[in-house]
């Protein structure tokens, strides 16, 4: 019972009535028949449209950087998925942490219902060290550091570093060659002024 009555509202919201709610429920339960009736009434309330959006924060970040990403425009027809895009929107920003939208409880004079963002920064800065081991390179380490909001706009500052603790390398030619060259000289006993030479030819190896 209660599923079926967030789903009634639900589905109002989704369909421009902020303010929609249960007035009434009535349950009536008959034991002899083994029965219940069930009543809902549903307020669904006006239609409207988005209200002026107010953004706040912890003053970390300036709310005109976060303004940057809310892409809600004053008049435009209320919707709670627009609101879900917002929120995703805000997150992409490094140094936020935390962000929650409240609606306002009434219509403003126009017919149209003022959303407040309200966010909070992560911490500043960050630092991160890993520890590695490859059978190739050996044993390495790498760091970082980072600020999310160096200047106070939210900018980004990430340094990062690394190194290995052992490298080398070794090569074994292919092919390893060497030419020898033999020369014997053999002299005739019986020609003392004569002489023959024999050259073994070159080997590769």
């Amino acid at each position: 019972m209660r599923a079926a009555q967030l789903k009634l509202v639900d589905w109002f919201r989704s369909n421009g009535h902020p303010l929609a709610k249960i007035a009434d429920v009535k349950a009536t339960v008959d034991h002899a028949a083994a029965a219940m009736d069930f009543r809902l009434r549903v307020e669904p309330g006006p239609k409207a449209g988005i209200g002026a959006v107010t953004v706040s924060g912890d003053g970390a970040v300036d709310p005109r950087v976060v303004a940057t990403h809310v892409y809600l425009k004053e008049g435009e027809p209320y919707s709670p998925e627009r609101l879900a895009l917002t929120k995703t929107s805000i997150a992409k920003i490094p140094a936020i942490g935390g962000i929650r939208i409240r609606e306002a409880d009434k219509l403003d004079a126009n017919g149209n219902l003022p959303v407040f963002i309200d966010v909070t920064e992560r911490p500043r800065h960050a630092v991160g060290l890993s520890a590695k081991y490859s059978t190739v390179d050996g044993p390495g380490v790498a760091g970082y550091y980072e600020d999310r909001n160096i200047f106070g706009g939210g900018e980004r500052l990430r340094l990062e570093a690394s190194a290995s603790l052992c490298s080398g390398s070794m090569e074994r030619p292919s092919t390893a060659s060497a030419i020898f060259a033999l020369q014997i000289l053999v002299r005739d006993s019986r020609e003392p002024s004569s002489s023959r030479a024999c050259s073994a030819p070159p080997t590769t190896s």
